[in-house]
Protein backbone atom coordinates (compact mmCIF):
# COMPACT_ATOMS: atom_id res chain seq x y z
CA UNK A 1 0.00 0.00 0.00
CA UNK A 2 1.20 3.80 -0.74
CA UNK A 3 2.22 5.15 2.62
CA UNK A 4 2.73 8.82 0.56
CA UNK A 5 2.80 10.73 -1.91
CA UNK A 6 6.71 11.21 -1.67
CA UNK A 7 7.00 7.16 -2.02
CA UNK A 8 5.40 6.50 -5.27
CA UNK A 9 7.72 5.98 -8.27
CA UNK A 10 6.26 3.17 -10.22
CA UNK A 11 6.36 2.16 -13.83
CA UNK A 12 2.66 2.24 -15.48
CA UNK A 13 2.16 1.42 -19.34
CA UNK A 14 5.57 2.33 -19.70
CA UNK A 15 5.16 5.63 -18.53
CA UNK A 16 7.35 6.24 -15.06
CA UNK A 17 5.32 7.87 -12.61
CA UNK A 18 6.71 10.16 -10.31
CA UNK A 19 5.92 12.54 -7.21
CA UNK A 20 8.51 15.29 -6.91
CA UNK A 21 8.84 16.66 -3.14
CA UNK A 22 10.71 19.52 -1.67
CA UNK A 23 13.32 18.26 0.86
CA UNK A 24 13.78 19.76 4.21
CA UNK A 25 16.42 22.05 4.48
CA UNK A 26 16.92 22.85 0.68
CA UNK A 27 17.30 26.10 -1.09
CA UNK A 28 14.80 28.70 -0.58
CA UNK A 29 15.05 30.25 -3.69
CA UNK A 30 14.13 26.80 -5.38
CA UNK A 31 11.56 25.66 -2.90
CA UNK A 32 9.94 29.49 -4.27
CA UNK A 33 10.30 28.55 -7.88
CA UNK A 34 8.65 25.04 -6.95
CA UNK A 35 5.86 26.90 -5.69
CA UNK A 36 4.75 29.27 -7.91
CA UNK A 37 4.53 26.76 -10.65
CA UNK A 38 2.49 24.34 -8.57
CA UNK A 39 0.07 27.30 -8.12
CA UNK A 40 0.52 28.02 -11.68
CA UNK A 41 -1.01 24.81 -11.91
CA UNK A 42 -3.44 24.50 -9.12
CA UNK A 43 -5.18 27.73 -9.79
CA UNK A 44 -5.69 27.21 -13.75
CA UNK A 45 -6.52 23.31 -12.99
CA UNK A 46 -4.34 22.64 -15.88
CA UNK A 47 -2.64 19.47 -16.67
CA UNK A 48 -0.92 18.03 -19.72
CA UNK A 49 2.02 17.21 -21.26
CA UNK A 50 5.37 19.26 -21.73
CA UNK A 51 7.90 17.88 -24.16
CA UNK A 52 11.31 17.89 -22.71
CA UNK A 53 12.94 16.55 -25.75
CA UNK A 54 12.23 14.35 -28.51
CA UNK A 55 10.53 11.10 -26.85
CA UNK A 56 10.69 12.36 -24.02
CA UNK A 57 7.20 13.87 -22.62
CA UNK A 58 6.58 14.74 -19.18
CA UNK A 59 3.02 14.72 -17.65
CA UNK A 60 2.10 17.40 -15.52
CA UNK A 61 -0.97 17.14 -12.41
CA UNK A 62 -1.43 18.84 -9.61
CA UNK A 63 -1.50 16.19 -6.22
CA UNK A 64 -5.08 14.77 -5.56
CA UNK A 65 -5.97 11.72 -3.73
CA UNK A 66 -8.18 10.96 -6.76
CA UNK A 67 -5.08 10.71 -9.07
CA UNK A 68 -3.14 8.72 -6.23
CA UNK A 69 -5.74 6.29 -5.79
CA UNK A 70 -5.71 5.88 -10.05
CA UNK A 71 -2.02 5.29 -9.94
CA UNK A 72 -1.98 3.25 -6.82
CA UNK A 73 -4.09 0.19 -8.38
Amino acid sequence: MLRSVGELIRIWHGTQVISLRWKEGSSETGLTGMKEVAKGYKKGERVGFAQLSPGIDLYICPRSDIIITILAK
